[in-house]
């Protein structure tokens, strides 16, 4: 009935998200990797071309030089220059491996001057499946005039699967292996739960060794200030230091930014009727995207990163809930 329909959705919307990655498979179990940061940007390796070797290299913010402008608004913003000049590689994967993706948090270089080869480097997203669909009508055993429609899911390489970190109120025990539809599509997946051999990135010690930061997005942004949040879009506005929502003793300002062409996101709102309906289309800042942010001096940078370790900087709790633009945090020179 309704009223026992209004719980379960009640029931679900309190089960928050803390983490959603690719993963893959190891002797040890499994390995997470994360979305490639957008201040990394990938060249062919020069000689290696045949080899499908890469070059990674960081983009830097960099003061305007005398005698150069721009018509962004932001007085003490800072450009994210590449030094290449090349046409950036166009297969690069789309998530890095954890131990990668760690030493460039620290580095902001990876080291390899002859070049890393893209299975080293992470994996690929995945190849989306576009499926057509037919009613049959079940009085003529063959297909119902006008009754067409489509699906769509992703095929991951083999080993890749995704692990996600949930809180849950519900004090029974889910089952080893379940069943389970996920998304508007109820594409079904299999479910292991409590699997205790994915080792989830922890900040590492040698992040806060300077008053310049990068938080990175792990998971896509919905914000108020639309492609940055609110507060740390009005630092840039300003050229002040602005105090984070809900740590007042933590000032910041922003910088510069690497933030990809924005994507789409939609779902499902099963408070609408009885069986719910379509979200409308809302704008997100990609996973990967990254700000360079400058704390105010007296600030703690280590105790800074592991503050945002893993911290969503949706301003939205529902989009907070649901898992939306939590961050890594790496370190930045100045």
């Amino acid at each position: 009935d309704a009223d026992r329909y209004a719980a379960r959705v009640a029931e679900a919307r309190r089960i928050g998200l803390k983490g959603f990655l690719p993963v893959i498979k190891t002797e040890d179990g499994h390995a997470p990797c994360l979305p490639a940061p957008a201040d990394a940007v990938a060249f062919p390796a020069s000689g290696d071309a045949e080899e499908g070797l890469l070059s990674i290299k960081p983009a830097r913010p960099l003061p305007t030089v005398s005698g150069a402008g721009t018509d962004l608004p932001f007085p003490a913003w800072r450009h994210p220059f590449v030094d290449d000049d090349r046409k950036p590689h166009g297969a690069a994967p789309a998530f890095w491996r954890w131990e990668t993706m760690k030493r460039w948090l620290i580095e902001a270089h990876l080291g390899n001057n002859g070049g890393i080869h893209p299975n080293e480097l992470g994996a690929e997203a995945g190849q989306i499946e576009d499926r057509a669909h037919v009613c049959i009508d079940s009085d003529a055993g063959a297909a119902a005039e006008s009754r067409l429609f489509t699906t769509m899911g992703i095929r991951f390489q083999e080993g890749l699967s995704i692990a996600a970190r949930v809180s849950i109120e519900d004090e029974d025990n889910p089952p080893d292996l379940d069943v389970a539809a996920l998304g508007g599509d109820r594409r079904p997946v299999y479910l292991r739960w409590k699997n205790a051999r994915v080792s989830w990135p922890e900040p590492p010690a040698e992040v806060g060794a300077d008053k310049g930061l990068r938080l990175v997005l792990t998971t896509p942004g919905l914000f108020r200030g639309g492609w940055a949040p609110e507060w740390l879009r009005a630092s840039a506005e300003s050229g002040g230091f602005q105090a984070v929502p809900g740590l007042k003793d933590i000032r910041m300002r922003l910088l510069s930014a690497r933030v990809p062409r924005w994507e789409a996101c939609h779902g499902w709102d099963m408070t609408i009727g009885n069986q719910g309906a379509p979200k409308p289309m809302r704008k997100m800042v990609p996973a990967g995207s990254v700000y360079f942010v400058e704390l105010e001096n007296g600030v703690n940078a280590a105790a800074v990163a592991r503050t945002f370790w893993n911290r969503s900087l949706c301003e939205d709790s529902s989009a907070l809930q649901d898992g939306f633009g939590r961050v890594i945090v790496g370190n930045w020179r100045i």
